[in-house]
């Protein structure tokens, strides 16, 4: 047993180790002694730097985001004192969580050179997209990660804590930015549809409200600090409906999300390939579920 313990110790231990530098490698052009902050990044390091001096969010500076990553890059700061090398480790360890969560899930589910080939494709992916680093969706990938592991390993006996899980991730991801929902609603969706298949419609009632519990906690705690703050109007403002209008603004949104496609190269084809994939198989069985109930 104690051989055992040791070798998966050890196991652990070089996993961690090769994603520490595939992190490393995509976090380089984020390194703060070579590099300058861009736009957006730039700006949240200014937020997490006003928070430390006793500024107030949407009052004395203001960003469309929701306040998730201006508090990040303040611990990132003042883990740094003042250095950008604190929000780069806060990065760094995000996204080794992250790698880590995703490689255990998926070995479980696909197995190892699945796990192993697909951890590459993501890092890869997000090292065409990263640029200077500190972007929400750093941050998000962790309780994303978080929520699709949990939601691989639960028994179905646990559709409470998953629920609770998948509530609580969904909320934090929303605080951060409201578009990167989607690995925690999709986890939502699927719990109450496999409810819906296997004729146990009875316990989706308790399931909604367990994510209730979890994600109301997390958008209550929100909102009464901010209440307290007295800048919960101009919050609301600013991350909920000035994004709604700016949503319904006439873009090219799919010439858009082709160019990005193209950017990341043969990840995102992959990915589209899966999707494809899926829905051939999803239909094939349901074609032969017809045939021969």
């Amino acid at each position: 047993m104690r051989k055992l313990n040791t070798q998966l110790a050890l196991d652990t231990l070089f996993l961690l180790i090769i994603f520490g530098l595939m992190i490393g490698l995509v976090l380089a052009q984020a390194n703060p002694y070579i590099t300058l902050p861009g736009r957006d990044n730039g700006f949240f390091l200014y937020a997490g730097a006003q928070l430390l001096d006793g500024k107030l969010p949407y009052i004395d500076f203001w960003d469309s985001k929701p306040p998730g990553v201006f508090y990040i890059n303040a611990l990132g700061l003042l883990i740094g004192k003042g250095s950008r090398w604190g929000v780069w480790l806060i990065e760094f360890l995000f996204l080794l969580i992250s790698s880590t969560f995703f490689f255990i899930s998926t070995r479980k589910k696909w197995g190892q050179g699945a796990a192993f080939l697909s951890s590459i494709a993501w890092l890869y992916g997000m090292s065409r997209v990263l640029e200077r680093g500190n972007f929400t969706e750093e941050y998000s990938l962790f309780f994303s990660f978080l929520a699709l592991a949990y939601f691989l390993y639960v028994d179905s006996k646990e559709d409470k804590k998953l629920a609770f899980f998948l509530g609580a991730t969904f909320a934090l991801n929303f605080l951060l930015r409201a578009n990167n929902i989607g690995i925690a609603a999709s986890g939502i969706l699927a719990l109450l549809f496999s409810k819906i298949f296997t004729g146990e419609h009875k316990k989706i009632p308790r399931i909604l409200l367990w994510i209730g519990c979890s994600s109301g906690t997390i958008f209550l705690i929100t909102f009464f600090y901010f209440l307290q703050k007295g800048v919960f109007v101009e919050m609301f403002k600013a991350a909920i409906l000035y994004n709604l209008f700016y949503s319904t603004a006439k873009h090219t949104l799919s010439l858009n999300l082709w160019q990005k496609i193209n950017y990341i190269g043969w990840p995102a084809y992959v990915a589209f390939g899966g999707y494809f994939y899926t829905l051939y198989q999803a239909v094939r069985n349901y074609s032969k579920n017809i045939t021969h109930p």
